[in-house]
């Protein structure tokens, strides 16, 4: 996969019935290894083309500079804002990400029951299929094997907000002009607007800014999880729904020209939805967000706002409520943050 064509090595390794053993599947998914193989190599071949396409013609969001820049709020610099096209190791990951997704899709469990079975095994045991395969078979790097894993799963977050209505919050963040960003004359201090006015993050009330700061908050848990992967879940989430545009049509062949330009309408927007989503995140300054430290420390929290409180599991409840106020109050005062956090917490105040 760090060839300059790794759809035609996957390809040429499936054809030539070598796949199983590159890839060696476990025995209860031995029957549809070969469907789980080729589901993965259109999924490659999709995101690769896709990949393509935004070299030659980059939306907003995968132009360098406007990555830079909107990283700039968090204070991050070109290292954790590389567009996927610079980024040879980010692609690498994403090309593993593709292939073995529709196995992941397969070996997730949702039953309570097995969850428990598998915290009674041992360490080694727990490991989940994709990891077995890159660590166990193909001798990968743990690392690039956790990091292919949560390419996946922040895939899959991205197309659950999606799905859920986000595309629709995300489009209200740009109609409103709502930002985020730094002061161009005090680089370390963020303001924000809506409609080319100030705004302050501790008392502003306006609905559409609310609206607009939830959006934030539910983009902001996926990245904090992904870091500077965060571009190449987003694209592995954006070519899922193409393959499945494409795989519909498949279906209605019957009609010729006439529902081949149906299905160019479905996947251009499918991809402005993405676009839209992807403006909004940069615009709101999440980009580096998973950097952004506590505005107060466990020791003050001790010690002058929440001075009753117990050690324990409720300490990371407080911790938590902190990330979740910074991240809707974005450049919100540490006043404001104390005030909230002994409104919510009044017993340990």
């Amino acid at each position: 996969l760090k060839s300059r064509d790794p759809v035609g090595a996957m390809r040429l390794l499936v054809n030539l019935g070598l796949i199983d053993t590159v890839f060696p599947l476990p025995q209860k998914f031995l029957m549809n290894g070969s469907g789980l193989f080729q589901e993965g190599l259109t999924l490659l071949s999709t995101t690769h083309s896709h990949l393509c396409d935004c070299k030659a013609n980059p939306p907003m969001w995968c132009e360098a500079k406007r990555a830079l820049q909107a990283g700039a709020v968090n204070g991050v610099g070109k290292e954790e804002t590389r567009v996927l096209m610079e980024d040879e190791d980010a692609r690498r990951l994403l090309w593993y990400a593709a292939f073995l997704k529709p196995l992941k899709s397969r070996t997730t469990s949702s039953n309570d029951d097995a969850e428990a079975e598998t915290r009674k095994k041992p360490r080694k045991a727990k490991r989940s299929a994709i990891l077995r395969l890159l660590v166990d078979e193909l001798k990968r790097p743990i690392r690039d094997a956790d990091q292919v894993e949560k390419i996946m799963s922040a895939a899959d977050s991205f197309t659950k907000l999606v799905s859920m209505g986000s595309d629709i919050s995300a489009l209200s963040v740009l109609l409103s002009g709502a930002q985020v960003m730094h002061d161009s004359e005090n680089r370390s201090k963020i303001v924000c607007s809506m409609n080319q006015k100030a705004v302050d993050p501790d008392t502003e009330d306006d609905p559409l800014w609310l609206h607009c700061m939830e959006f934030r908050k539910n983009c902001a848990k996926t990245l904090r999880r992904i870091g500077p992967l965060w571009r190449a879940a987003f694209i592995l989430s954006l070519c899922e729904q193409l393959m499945d545009a494409g795989n519909d049509e498949l279906e209605y062949t019957i009609e010729g020209d006439v529902l081949e330009q149906t299905h160019e309408e479905i996947a251009s927007g499918i991809m402005n939805k993405y676009d839209v989503f992807a403006a909004a995140m940069m615009q709101l300054g999440l980009i580096g967000i998973w950097t952004q430290q506590p505005l107060v420390n466990g020791g003050e929290i001790k010690n002058s706002i929440l001075t009753q409180i117990p050690e324990g599991p409720v300490f990371r409840d407080v911790m938590d409520e902190q990330t979740e106020w910074m991240t809707t109050h974005p450049g919100g005062s540490k006043e404001g943050l104390m005030e909230h956090l002994r409104a919510t917490f009044p017993a340990f105040a």
